[in-house]
C-alpha cells in the first residue's frame, strides 16, 4: 500500500468537502461523498489534515479550524449550563427533604440512671 504524502491531491479533495460547513461532517458521510475512496482512506486523509492544521474534530465531527473553536465553545457552555441545572435541582430537593428534628429526649431508659431522666 502505497504512503500518502502532505501534498497529494486527496488530501486537498477531502479537505475541500469539510470546507465551509460550520456545523462539521461525519467521516462516513465523507466517504459516502468520495466515491471509490475505501474508509480507512478518507480517516488517514482526515488524519493528515488534522496534523497539518486544516480541519479538527469536534467529538464525532470534521470541522474547519476557523469553526471548531465556536463549536467547542459552545460545548463547553452547554456542559457548564446542564452542570448548574443538575446541581440546583439536587439541592432543590435537599432542601425539600423532611428531616424531623432532632432531640435529647431519650426514647427508652437503658439503665437505672437514664431512668431518671426519662420519668
Amino acid at each position: 500500500m502505497s504512503q500518502i504524502q502532505d501534498d497529494s491531491p486527496d488530501v486537498a479533495l477531502c479537505a475541500s468537502i469539510v470546507k465551509g460547513l460550520p456545523d462539521g461532517i461525519r467521516s462516513a458521510e465523507i466517504a459516502a461523498l468520495l466515491v471509490g475512496f475505501s474508509k480507512d482512506k478518507v480517516n488517514r486523509l482526515l488524519t493528515i489534515n488534522r496534523r497539518l492544521g486544516v480541519l479538527k474534530l469536534c467529538g464525532a465531527l470534521w470541522v474547519e479550524a476557523q469553526f471548531y473553536e465556536a463549536m467547542h465553545d459552545d460545548a463547553v457552555a452547554q456542559a457548564k449550563m446542564l452542570k448548574k441545572m443538575r446541581e440546583a435541582k439536587r439541592m432543590l430537593a435537599k432542601k425539600l427533604k423532611a428531616t424531623p428534628p432532632k432531640t435529647n429526649r431519650l426514647h427508652a431508659p437503658n439503665s437505672v440512671w437514664q431512668l431518671k431522666d426519662f420519668l
